[in-house]
């Protein structure tokens, strides 16, 4: 198959939805012999910092010498960001040959995107000898697809309500189903977390005899990371946390300037994008995939120590999403909020919204796809202005897109900020 019909195959089985259980993720990586089990794994639940902990954890093991493969989601622009061996992508011709390799299997039952795609990164992972994979959950921990890894270390980050009609209305049945990854006798990592989740996690870990790690207590003023904010710092401490448990079971040989090297270069090793990523300075533009109440809440305190003045936020997200406190939060620092519409079904229209924010006039519908009101925006934009695009992944996705395109048709003129 071409990259074009691979790409328009595996979306095609999207409509297949959601499933949560590991049968049909058994069924697969047995077709592919359980490439599974030919690499390492450090598997990682939560509802934020995932993306900037495994990135972190990742870039210091690149730095040691190890081959190391990353699998993540959702993707930003290109499917193959999902998956990636020291920082680089799967390439096209992989991912077509892997697919292709499926797809009668495929054809037969109702495996699901995400089942699909996790059977497809293992078995490239095997194929390339990897010596570590560090492997995002999906969505919950206990019956997502990639929980049939068996790892050397477990590691559970910042957990809040979200996606609450498939993982629980409460904190504490949340922090079971993410704790669903801990497994026996393995060693957990967990970041700082109220004392319901606390409690909760630790009880797993006892019925499991697992070392519960709490990374509370680390000291991060030795190391420098262009990730930015105080959420962040919880993420390096989680990650720092992570590589001493690899050091201390001599499950990886890694020394103190790999450490601060990893840490130092986590942006240029793992090609993290959009955690609070500035893309030009001038006009200022922040990209941030802020996606949940809790993640916004801390966008806006890192943004209200760096600027003083108002801002334009292009802004959209999912309808199973808490958004009323994720607009609250964003109208303390902007007089207008653009409320967008990725081209995706599950997102939340802005005619969804209730009266009450469609009548407030900081809210503005522009009524355009984004790649369309994005480069009129962007044409709009004086050299002092201050923008930022955040929300779902297919927000901040599409955006980047167009700004990418802009720059590359020299339709614009930006001074792009230097990472």
């Amino acid at each position: 198959m071409s990259i074009n019909s691979t790409i328009k195959y595996l979306y095609s089985i999207e409509s297949r939805g959601m499933k949560f259980g590991l049968e049909n993720t058994f069924e697969l990586l047995k077709y592919f012999k359980n490439p599974q089990n030919n690499f390492r794994s450090i598997h990682i639940a939560g509802t934020n910092g995932k993306g900037s902990t495994t990135a972190l954890i990742a870039s210091v093991l690149m730095e040691a010498g190890f081959n190391v493969g990353i699998y993540s989601s959702p993707h930003l622009v290109r499917f193959n960001e999902r998956i990636k061996i020291n920082g680089k992508e799967i390439s096209n011709k992989n991912l077509s040959k892997l697919t292709n390799k499926l797809k009668s299997k495929i054809n037969k039952s109702d495996y699901t995107f995400f089942e699909v795609t996790t059977a497809i990164c293992f078995k490239y992972f095997s194929d390339k000898k990897i010596d570590f994979a560090v492997i995002e959950t999906g969505l919950g921990g206990r019956l997502d697809a990639t929980n049939i890894v068996n790892p050397i270390v477990s590691v559970i980050t910042k957990i809040d309500k979200d996606h609450t009609e498939i993982l629980g209305n409460n904190l504490k049945q949340i922090a079971f189903e993410k704790g669903g990854i801990i497994k026996n006798k393995i060693p957990v990592v967990v970041s700082r977390n109220s004392k319901v989740i606390l409690d909760e996690l630790s009880k797993i870990a006892k019925n499991k005899n697992s070392k519960l790690i709490l990374s509370d207590n680390i000291e991060t003023k030795n190391y420098k990371s262009k990730l930015i904010g105080k959420h962040q710092t919880e993420n390096l401490k989680t990650a720092l946390a992570t590589i001493n448990i690899l050091r201390q079971n001599n499950l990886a040989e890694i020394s103190d300037s790999e450490i601060k090297l990893g840490i130092e270069n986590v942006l240029i090793n793992t090609h993290l994008h959009a955690r609070y990523e500035q893309i030009s300075n001038s006009p200022k533009i922040f990209c941030d995939v802020a996606h949940n109440p809790n993640a916004i809440k801390n966008l806006v305190i890192q943004i209200k120590k760096e600027s003083k003045s108002k801002i334009k936020i292009i802004f959209g997200v999912m309808k199973d999403k808490n958004f009323k406190p994720m607009l609250k939060d964003l109208l303390k620092i902007s007089n207008e909020i653009y409320f967008v519409h990725p081209n995706i079904d599950r997102a939340l229209n802005y005619f969804d919204l209730p009266f009450g924010f469609q009548n407030n006039k900081k809210i503005i519908n522009p009524n355009k796809p984004i790649d369309i009101f994005g480069a009129e925006l962007l044409e709009k934009l004086s050299p002092t202005d201050f923008l930022l695009v955040t929300g779902s992944h297919y927000v901040v996705g599409e955006f980047l897109k167009i700004f990418k395109k802009d720059l590359t048709r020299n339709q614009i003129n930006f001074k792009l900020h230097n990472n």
